[in-house]
């Protein structure tokens, strides 16, 4: 093999080297910005109203009658708080 051979096969072995290394940052940039969009949603909705409301809604028992949530002004407010925050979440189902 001769040089201009060899420097030509270095040549095109470090554009290659190149182009996977940035592909890889591409990647990695993306995964973060998503990552730093998803907790930037979280902290806009999770205020104090939306903790006391849980809080509130997780002193209920698990098969709690739908009329104990009715009846109670309190808790009636904490479940449509927890129910705006899953909405504005996209969260169809708890």
């Amino acid at each position: 093999m001769d040089l201009p051979t060899a420097l030509n096969l270095v040549a095109t072995l470090a554009v290659v080297v190149g182009v996977v290394f940035a592909m890889i940052e591409v990647r990695a940039a993306l995964r973060s910005r998503r990552d730093h969009a998803a907790v930037d949603i979280v902290r806009t909705i999770q205020t104090q109203e939306i903790r006391r409301a849980a809080a509130l809604i997780f002193t209920l028992p698990d098969d709690a009658d739908p009329e104990l949530v009715r009846s109670d002004p309190a808790v009636l407010e904490a479940a449509l708080a927890i129910d705006s925050a899953c909405e504005m979440w996209g969260v169809d189902r708890l």
